[in-house]
């Protein structure tokens, strides 16, 4: 359960921050800086380790080498020492004193007289250098002739009863053997009186040089016995680490427990190769250096003393690697943390430049939404020319398109509306005028009834004429006003066929004008098409902000597409309607002749019958002329009823057409309503100036730049 828990808080917390560019920035800049202080760190740390390792072990090597130098150069000074006091005038007098008889040829001063200003010089000389146990002359025979003592701040002088013979003592052999101006250094040993150690042990080593008379034949020797003890405070007043002085066979000269020192002396075996099996062999090599084991740490230094005489030591110090390294995890402790802040101030540094960076894109994203939303009269502020600036410059871009695009798409709907408001006035009003000219048309046909029927009864009067030529006038009378009515008639019927040849011609240019509202449509409903089309690849480009209007822009191709399959059906009904009226006008244009013919015969049947009531006598022929002038009118009514009804029937036609044009252009008014309702979704701004192409080059280059 913990696993699993763990696991889903990992699965949320990653979620969280691909959901967000400030913390995807964020959490790569942190893992980033990470990462590099890791690297710089770890490599840091390790050069700085090893250099500051390097450093404080030269450091610890500086000083065992430095208090190793000082033990070199104080028994430096003890050779100094050593030559000085051999150059003083008693020892000389009290040479040239005992090959006299004690007394000095030079001066006359006794052996006594010099010997008491030798010891005056020893005991000055003892108690300003503090670091002699012994100061002596030893005359050629091996017995002591002058010696002081310095032991506790004070300094004694052994009187001749207690002097001793060290004429069998191997310094004394050693340093006999020497040339003028020769040294003896004896190794670091424990003082003896008499052959006994002395006890407390009181470590010295021994300076001594040979003292030649004035015809260079050996007199003696001067002997110093320095304090090894002050040797070993010097060596070891680094209290912070144990140290060890040893030998050149391994023994401890100084050692931290007292019971392994003087092995050699004392006859024990505790020496360096016991405590280091191992190391012992570099440590006595004589070269200077250290060595790492466990947690220790130990530094040696070589000093050669004498190597004629063997006189070899080696100063070791061992300290302990975490004390001697303490500045080190001090120095890694505070790099951690100056890696700490550099980490906190590196996260602070990357929350305010994701603030800075991803801010704009916040931006862009409201602005992007409110567009999503239909609003393109917000304010698109480009305040940089980077990405985020050629993002705003493009969306800045993308809105004046979108406003230009639904701007045509509003105007040519509102048109549209207009325009189909317009054809089916037009075709009401047709419908109207078809009526008016169906009933016009039943009236001159009721009027070519009536002059049918008035030719028939000419017909019959003729026939009848002559066998009643009173009944012919009556008659002829009556034909007069038959024909004055007919005449009427026909005048009505050929104004009627005018006013319907007018709307006719009005119904041509009405149809003419829808012919041209639907090539205006029809270019609306292809511009709108195009600018759909350029909608949606602008919503391609704008990638998922731009999927909410790429559905808008298919819903208005389509809608533009439905427009010109509507235009092209009314179109087609168009044409069809300007064939009928042509056809119509030409039927009116043919019955407009007949109708005139008519009126031109009436007039002659006119004149007839006038003839006939004025020559009754002469109504024979004329009744003939009048029989044939009576059916030739029978056959144009004939004529003008078939030519009426094709005119009714037409039309009839026409009053379809239009009706069909009213019912066409009340789903394309539907559609223009639906095109306005779908751009008034979008709230567009009529204050924001459409760029012009100069500036849209200018943001064209530098989206490419």
């Amino acid at each position: 359960m913990p696993q699993e828990k763990a696991a889903t808080g990992f699965k949320n917390f990653f979620r969280i921050i691909r959901q967000s560019i400030r913390l995807k920035l964020m959490f790569s800049l942190g893992i980033f800086t990470l990462f590099i202080l890791l690297v710089i760190g770890a490599y840091s740390l390790q050069n700085s380790t090893a250099t500051l390792r390097d450093a404080m072990v030269r450091e610890l090597l500086g000083k065992v080498e430095q208090e190793s130098v000082l033990v070199l150069n104080l028994l430096k000074t003890v050779e100094s020492d050593l030559m000085f006091l051999t150059q003083t005038p008693p020892i000389q007098g009290m040479i040239r004193a005992s090959q006299n008889l004690n007394i000095d040829p030079l001066d006359g001063s006794s052996t006594a007289v010099w010997k008491s200003r030798l010891e005056t010089i020893f005991e000055n000389f003892a108690l300003h250098k503090k670091h002699y146990r012994q100061i002596r002359f030893i005359g050629k025979d091996g017995h002591e002739q002058v010696r002081v003592d310095f032991q506790d701040g004070v300094v004694k002088t052994t009187p001749p009863e207690r002097l001793q013979d060290k004429s069998k003592s191997g310094y004394f052999s050693k340093t006999a053997s020497l040339e003028k101006h020769e040294f003896y250094i004896s190794p670091l040993e424990l003082n003896m009186e008499q052959g006994v150690i002395e006890r407390p042990f009181l470590p010295v080593i021994r300076y001594a040089t040979p003292v030649y008379d004035h015809e260079n034949q050996f007199a003696g020797i001067v002997i110093l016995n320095v304090f090894g003890e002050f040797l070993r405070e010097i060596l070891n007043k680094d209290n912070q680490h144990v140290s060890y002085l040893v030998n050149k066979d391994g023994y401890f000269l100084a050692h931290p427990d007292p019971a392994k020192e003087w092995g050699f002396a004392l006859k024990h075996e505790h020496r360096i190769q016991n405590d280091f099996p191992e190391e012992a062999g570099t440590l006595l090599s004589g070269k200077p250096g250290f060595l790492e084991r466990e947690d220790r740490l130990s530094v040696f230094f070589p000093l050669q003393v004498s190597s004629r005489f063997g006189v070899e030591w080696t100063f070791i110090v061992d300290a302990n690697s975490d004390q001697i390294f303490l500045p080190i995890q001090s120095f890694q402790f505070g790099l951690m943390g100056v890696a700490g802040a550099i980490l906190i101030l590196s996260l602070l540094g990357a929350y305010f430049l994701a603030e800075k960076f991803t801010l704009p894109i916040r931006k862009a994203v409201e602005i992007t939404n409110q567009l999503s939303q239909g609003d393109l009269s917000i304010s698109i502020d480009v305040k940089s020319i980077d990405e985020i600036g050629q993002l705003l410059m493009a969306m800045q871009t993308m809105q004046s398109h979108w406003n230009q695009i639904l701007g045509n798409i509003r105007d040519g709907a509102m048109q549209l509306t207009s325009s189909t408001n317009q054809i089916s006035a037009s075709s009401t009003e047709q419908s109207r005028n078809i009526e008016e000219q169906n009933d016009a048309i039943t009236n001159f046909s009721a009027g070519l009834n009536e002059l049918s029927a008035t030719s028939n009864e000419m017909n019959l009067s003729a026939d009848r004429v002559v066998e009643s030529a009173n009944q012919a006038i009556e008659l002829a009378s009556q034909g007069n006003k038959a024909i004055v009515i007919s005449l009427n008639s026909i005048e009505e019927i050929s104004s009627s066929n005018s006013n319907t040849s007018e709307k006719f011609t009005v119904l041509t240019e009405k149809v003419e004008n829808i012919a041209k509202v639907m090539g205006t449509i029809t270019k609306i409903a292809d511009k709108t098409n195009l600018l759909s089309v350029n909608a949606s690849i602008e919503a391609v480009k704008a990638g998922e902000f731009g999927k909410g209007f790429s559905v808008v822009a298919s819903e208005i191709r389509r809608l533009a597409d439905q427009t010109v399959l509507a235009s092209e059906e009314i179109s087609e009904l168009i044409n069809e309607i300007q064939k009928a009226a042509n056809a119509a006008m030409m039927s009116m244009e043919k019955s407009s002749a007949t109708t005139r013919e008519g009126t031109r015969q009436i007039n002659e049947a006119g004149d007839s019958i006038q003839a006939l009531i004025d020559a009754v006598q002469e109504i024979g022929p004329m009744l003939v002329e009048m029989k044939v002038a009576t059916e030739q009118q029978m056959d144009s009514a004939r004529q003008m009823t078939d030519s009426i009804k094709q005119i009714q029937q037409m039309s009839n036609e026409n009053k379809i057409n239009a009706e069909q044009i009213s019912e066409t252009s009340i789903p394309l008014t539907h559609m223009a309503q639906d095109q306005l309702e779908i751009v008034q979704q979008f709230k567009v701004s009529t204050q924001l100036p459409l760029l012009s192409g100069k500036e849209e080059a200018e943001q064209n280059r530098l989206l490419k730049d």
